[in-house]
């Protein structure tokens, strides 16, 4: 059996997305998704944004 490999992302999306096809007709999709975290550091807590490009 071959791996299959997969990620769930929960987040927002940055800007509309971008739908097109190549020169072969393939339709293609782009976008990207912002995700929001934050992590102890030295006693304090810190925000920060991690964002992903997606293509499909």
């Amino acid at each position: 059996m071959k791996n299959l490999n997969f990620i769930i992302l929960e987040g927002n999306l940055v800007k509309d997305p971008e739908y097109k096809e190549t020169d072969s007709g393939m339709p293609m999709c782009r976008f990207v998704v912002a995700n929001n975290y934050s992590f102890k550091k030295e006693g304090e807590w810190i925000k920060d944004v991690n964002y992903f490009n997606i293509v499909t």
